[in-house]
């Protein structure tokens, strides 16, 4: 089962503007996260924000089409008032409208590009240790085009990554703007680029036939981080329990319940880091974590809440023990159900 374990998304902005910097107030302005500047015959309006640590692609949807000369805006990497760059869009009949800009950032390094017609321009790379990113009308005739922004959002990283994959299988998101596919490393993780910070569609999870897996519809967005939810197997006496339902194994007999699992990793890949937990329901005692602990010569060794498993090779068994103790009075015999709760890398 493909699930998500961790979102790519820093920042959506809103364009709250009183915790942006602006150089000229009564030309900026904000409307349902849309962000609108004017030109002024004086200077040019800037407005900016700091950079966050964790970005490392920053996109912009715009609405501006200059149609005269001299009318000029865009988007400015800032450090002061003497060290900044400005990406620029200026009148240029054989081109068509601007639609996006991305600035993809590795370190001090942030390369530009425009989105036209489908696809999107590299424009430039600099290296430069700058602290906002923001955008300019340049200072011109207050006829000028407005520079609007419908969209500023803001992600950990350009791709998809997605843990947790057997050999042999492939990786696949269809959008409405195309396909993009991969397969996982020795490790079992595979990275998808996308050209845009969000899109909708379709995350197959396919085997070497091409037949799925699994499939995950939704928005996804770069940086999000995608795992196979674990395909451990947990038996009793070889017969393999549910990781999704209650569980009957066994009663308490003499005030103790203690029986000995296994963990079986059937993939064809490395399991790391696996961490597996027994989750006991009954009745008077309602839910509560029982005691887990690895197996020494069909004995367990030290009990405790959970169990961490730095590895799994492919096709390897790992037995296991659980113990509810019971220490309050029952109100009457019962078998206790649990719950298995298995995460890895």
């Amino acid at each position: 089962m493909l699930i998500k374990k961790s979102s790519g998304l820093v920042f959506d902005e809103e364009f709250n503007l009183q915790t942006w910097n602006m150089t000229n107030p009564i030309k900026t302005s904000s409307k349902g996260g849309i962000l609108s500047l004017s030109h002024d015959t004086t200077k040019d309006t800037i407005v900016f924000r700091d950079i966050p640590n964790d970005v490392t692609v920053f996109e912009a949807i715009v609405e501006y089409t200059p149609t005269v000369s001299r009318d000029a805006g865009g988007l400015i990497l800032y450090k002061n008032k003497e060290e900044y760059i400005e990406l620029l869009e200026v009148k240029d009949l054989a081109q068509t409208n601007l639609e996006n800009i991305k600035v993809i950032r590795n370190g001090n390094q942030y390369d530009l590009y425009m989105y036209r017609n489908g696809a999107f321009e590299f424009i430039d790379s600099i290296e430069y240790e700058f602290l906002k990113i923001g955008f300019v009308a340049k200072q011109g005739d207050v006829n000028f085009e407005q520079f609007i922004v419908n969209r500023f959002i803001a992600a950990t990283s350009s791709n998809l990554k997605i843990t947790g994959l057997q050999a042999d299988t492939m990786i696949e998101l269809v959008t409405a703007g195309g396909t993009y596919n991969t397969t996982p490393d020795s490790e079992g993780i595979a990275f998808i680029e996308l050209p845009h910070i969000e899109m909708m569609g379709t995350l197959f999870y396919l085997n070497s036939n091409g037949v799925v897996i699994d499939e995950l519809t939704g928005t996804f967005i770069t940086g999000d981080e995608y795992y196979i939810g674990s395909q451990l197997i947990v038996c009793k006496t070889g017969v393999e329990l549910s990781t999704w339902h209650p569980n009957n194994i066994g009663t308490i007999q003499n005030d103790k319940l203690e029986m000995q699992l296994e963990l079986y990793n059937p993939t064809t890949i490395q399991i790391r880091n696996a961490k597996l937990k027994i989750e006991q329901y009954s009745t008077d005692l309602g839910y509560t974590w029982t005691e887990i602990a690895l197996d020494d010569n069909d004995s367990p060794t030290t009990y405790k809440d959970e169990l961490v498993i730095r590895t799994i090779a492919s096709k390897e068994t790992i037995k296991f023990w659980v113990k509810l103790v019971k220490t309050i009075p029952f109100t009457k015999k019962e078998s206790i159900m649990f719950y298995i709760d298995i995460t890895h890398d």
